[in-house]
């Protein structure tokens, strides 16, 4: 995910800061905690029985508005994975189990990564591009598809339909 906002923000210079919340496991409760309510709720009242009802169910979990769904096909899917391998240090995230708070600046092109053990807390630098990369190595990074083509239904599922 941090690949994904650092490539992000450094192909949109005009926005200037993203900011990743994480709660205490079983401390919280957030606006998208109903819409997943809302959603298990219809399909444990749901028949389905193609793919394709999936999206239908989903919009409709909501007893007073249409959610919004957008289906997602292979090639809206890229490798971040593999970006994070190429120009992030492999120690730059050690730890991250404890953090509560990341903030990522975009400050006149460059990117800057901020880590707080609490949400308030006082948040430190942390470097995350290998030795000899740029911040212009990842505006210029290509990104390769995650698929090459859609995921097929593994044998056992086939074998069942």
């Amino acid at each position: 995910m941090i690949a994904a906002i650092y490539k992000f923000l450094s192909n949109y210079e005009s926005i200037v800061q993203i900011e990743q919340k994480y709660f205490e496991t079983g401390h919280s409760k957030n606006e998208c905690d109903s819409i997943h309510s809302a959603i298990q709720n219809r399909f444990s009242k749901a028949d389905v029985f193609l793919p394709s009802g999936i999206p239908e169910h989903m919009k409709a979990a909501h007893n007073k508005k249409l959610y919004k769904v957008h289906n997602i096909v292979h090639t809206d899917r890229h490798d971040f994975g593999k970006l994070n391998t190429d120009i992030m240090k492999t120690t730059a995230f050690a730890g991250i189990q404890k953090i509560h708070h990341i903030t990522h600046k975009n400050e006149e092109g460059n990117v800057s990564l901020y880590f707080s053990e609490e949400n308030r807390g006082d948040p430190q630098l942390r470097p995350f591009l290998k030795l000899g990369y740029k911040q212009t190595a990842l505006s210029k990074a290509k990104l390769s598809l995650a698929y090459d083509k859609p995921c097929a239904i593994d044998s056992d599922k086939n074998n069942d339909l």
